[in-house]
C-alpha cells in the first residue's frame, strides 16, 4: 500500500511540474497567425537551372527562397542562391502563390548582387498589367537581443547531403535575435544578425520577420556542425540592404593584400595626447604595395573611424575599384593617405556556404 501512495505521489509531482511548466513554454512563442496568410503571398521559391551542354536541356541547379517588395515584382534574396559561374548559362524561376492559392510560376531576371553582403534583387517577368503582394520593410536598427523574431522560406528539413529542394509548403519558424553585429568566422561582412532558430538550406533568402509582419533581415546561412543542425541562422539586417544600387549591377569584393592588426589599449595609452580621442585603430604590419607604412595606424577610412580589424576588413570589401582616403597616424602626425582598392574576382561567394 505505502508503494502505491508513493507512486502516486510521484506522479502527481510530475503532472504538477508539467501543468506549471507548459503556460511559460506557451508564454515563449509568440501568435502569428494573424498575418501569416498575408505574408504566403510575398514569399516564392527560387530554383536556379543550368544548362546540360550534352543534353541541351536544363536541369535544376540550386533553389532556396526570397520576397516581393514592390508590386512590379522585384525580388530580394540572397546572393548565394542565385548566383552562377560566367562559364554557365543560367535560367532563374521563382514560384509563388496567388490570391487563388494556385501556384504560378515565372522566369525572373538577376538585376544586381552585392556579393559582400550576400544580397541580390529580381526582377519577375510578368505582364506589366499582372500585380504582386509586397512584404513590408521594417528597421533592423530597432531589434532587441533576445527579441521574438520569425523566418519564412521553402526549407528541406533532410541531411544536407540532399541539397535540392522539391517544393512543398511554405516554413514559417520562431526564434529570437541571439546578437547583432556578429562575426562568422566564413563571412565576408561582419554585421549580421545571429538567430536562434532552426532554419534549413533552402530557407536562403526568406524574410526574417517582426512581430507587426515587417522584413528585419534576409536568410542567409544555416549554422550546422558534423551535418546536424544546431537551431543557428545568419542573417543579413534588412538596414544594410541597398536597393537602388543593387539595381545598378553586381558588385564584387575589394582587397588590398596588406597585413593589419589591432591596437591593444596599452599601446594606445602611448600615443601623443592630441591624438588619444581617437582611442583605436589598426595597425599595419604589411603594407605590400600601397602607400601606406610599417606601424602606420589607420584612424578612419573615407571620414569613418576605425574601430576594430573585422571593421577595417568589411571596409576594404565593400569599396572595390574605389580610390578611398584614410587618415593615418604616423610619427606622431596625423596624415591623410589614397588607397586603390582592387576588384577580388577570386571571392565568389560559394553555394555550398547556404543554400
Amino acid at each position: 500500500m505505502f508503494d502505491l501512495y508513493k507512486k502516486i505521489f510521484v506522479l502527481f509531482l510530475v503532472f504538477g511540474f508539467i501543468f506549471l511548466l507548459t503556460p511559460r513554454l506557451h508564454a515563449a512563442l509568440y501568435d502569428f497567425s494573424g498575418i501569416s496568410e498575408e505574408l504566403e503571398l510575398s514569399v516564392v521559391f527560387i530554383d536556379v537551372n543550368i544548362l546540360d551542354k550534352t543534353t541541351g536541356r536544363y536541369i535544376v541547379y540550386k533553389n532556396g527562397s526570397g520576397f516581393i517588395i514592390k508590386k512590379d515584382g522585384l525580388i530580394l534574396t540572397a546572393f548565394h542562391v542565385v548566383y552562377c559561374p560566367d562559364d554557365i548559362l543560367c535560367k532563374i524561376h521563382i514560384t509563388l502563390f496567388k490570391e487563388s492559392k494556385k501556384e504560378k510560376k515565372y522566369e525572373a531576371l538577376l538585376l544586381g548582387g552585392d556579393n559582400v553582403r550576400d544580397v541580390a534583387l529580381l526582377s519577375i517577368k510578368a505582364p506589366v498589367y499582372e500585380n504582386f503582394k509586397p512584404i513590408k520593410i521594417g528597421n533592423s536598427n530597432f531589434l532587441k537581443l533576445g527579441e521574438i523574431v520569425a523566418a519564412l522560406g521553402y526549407g528541406n528539413p533532410g541531411s544536407s547531403k540532399n541539397p535540392l529542394i522539391i517544393l512543398s509548403s511554405l516554413q514559417f519558424i520562431q526564434g529570437s535575435v541571439a546578437a547583432k553585429n556578429f562575426v562568422f568566422s566564413d563571412a565576408f561582412y561582419n554585421h549580421e544578425l545571429y538567430l536562434q532558430m532552426m532554419t534549413f538550406p533552402g530557407h536562403s533568402g526568406g524574410p526574417v520577420i517582426n512581430k507587426s509582419g515587417e522584413v528585419v533581415g534576409i536568410i542567409v546561412k544555416t549554422i550546422s556542425y558534423n551535418d546536424n543542425q544546431i537551431g543557428q541562422t545568419a542573417a543579413i539586417p534588412i538596414n544594410d540592404v541597398n536597393i537602388e544600387r543593387l539595381k545598378t549591377g553586381i558588385f564584387n569584393i575589394g582587397f588590398v593584400g596588406i597585413i593589419f592588426s589591432d591596437i591593444s589599449k596599452s599601446e594606445s595609452k602611448w600615443w601623443p595626447e592630441e591624438y588619444k580621442k581617437y582611442k583605436t585603430g589598426v595597425k599595419i604590419l604589411d603594407p605590400y604595395n600601397t602607400k601606406l607604412k610599417l606601424n602606420d595606424i589607420v584612424i578612419s577610412f573615407n571620414s569613418e573611424l576605425i574601430h576594430s580589424t573585422n571593421q577595417f576588413n568589411d571596409l576594404i570589401n565593400m569599396h572595390p575599384g574605389q580610390v578611398c582616403n584614410l587618415e593615418v597616424l604616423r610619427g606622431g602626425e596625423i596624415i591623410y593617405v589614397s588607397l586603390y582598392v582592387n576588384i577580388d574576382k577570386s571571392k565568389k561567394r560559394d553555394s555550398k556556404r547556404a543554400r
